[in-house]
């Protein structure tokens, strides 16, 4: 069926789609470091905490994760649907994931921009590299 999932075809789909979301997301933090886009510090609420590769690395490999936990939960629950009810779950996540950066004290339109886009990137990874190319 196209709406299921392969489990076979999944690790090395998920493992490319990990690493293209990994790669474009610490390109667009050089490229947002270089231009000055992004603090050395971050706030969230009254508290710091610094922003750099390490914790976009490490946030790419968490949201990467949780969507393979989500896919395959899916999957089990409903097989004959997992692609496209994975898709709705996906982008409402994205949608929920825009207010984010707004919480952020202090950040410049340009940061918050540059962290949408790293939000994009990892979700369109997902789905197209993920979950579509593991389709059964």
């Amino acid at each position: 069926m196209i709406n299921s999932i392969d489990l076979k075809k999944l690790p090395l789909n998920f493992l490319i789609s990990l690493g293209v979301s990994v790669a474009i997301n610490s390109l667009l933090y050089f490229i947002g470091n270089y231009f000055k886009f992004v603090p050395n510090q971050i706030f969230i609420g009254q508290d710091s905490t610094s922003f750099n590769l390490t914790a976009v690395i490490l946030a790419t490999l968490t949201g990467a994760f949780i969507g393979l936990v989500f896919l395959l939960v899916i999957r089990f629950l409903s097989p004959d649907r997992a692609y496209t009810t994975f898709n709705y779950i996906v982008l409402t996540g994205l949608m929920l994931s825009f207010f984010t950066p707004f919480s952020l004290n202090s950040a410049s339109t340009a940061f918050i921009c540059l962290l949408e886009m790293m939000h994009v990137t990892s979700v369109v990874s997902m789905i197209f590299i993920m979950a579509r190319r593991s389709r059964g």
